[in-house]
């Protein structure tokens, strides 16, 4: 799961989602999360958000062909 940067606050998943096409190329499935942005919402909330899209993609994961055991979390606000 790749959750792109900006301190929580800025940039959009778009704007370095285009590195994970290097994991893609080498085989690698790859869910570009996106997330709401603060100060519209809180921290609280960016992060439920965000729970709740690993909860997702562990229970349907599977139904896309991937392996949930192997679910990685990764990129600057999911280091």
């Amino acid at each position: 799961m790749w959750f792109h940067g900006g301190y929580w606050r800025a940039l959009p998943k778009e704007g370095n989602s285009f590195v994970a096409l290097g994991l893609v190329s080498t085989g690698i499935s790859v869910a570009v999360v996106d997330y709401p942005l603060g100060p519209v919402v809180s921290l609280d909330e960016i992060v439920r958000q965000t729970r709740s899209a690993v909860a997702w993609l562990h229970r349907h994961g599977r139904e896309h062909g991937l392996d949930t055991s192997r679910i990685h979390i990764g990129v600057s606000s999911g280091a």
